[in-house]
């Protein structure tokens, strides 16, 4: 597997996430509370959240088929 996302890398071939690469999802100043629910917060933890809802979907539609194929 590294050998071929050495490959992929060296054709600049994009994954399926790498979209949100550029995106700094950091968020800064006041207290755990005031960063977690600042606008900049709450699209970090969204799209944080959607990535990862994303990222098991295509695991579980894969498992499935896997197993009725």
């Amino acid at each position: 597997m590294i050998i071929q996302a050495k490959e992929q890398a060296n054709k600049n071939i994009k994954g399926s996430m790498e979209g949100h690469a550029h995106s700094d999802m950091s968020v800064r100043g006041g207290n755990i509370w005031q960063r977690l629910f600042s606008a900049k917060g709450f699209a970090a933890v969204s799209s944080f959240f959607f990535m990862d809802v994303f990222s098991v979907w295509k695991d579980v539609v894969a498992s499935f088929l896997k197993k009725i194929l």
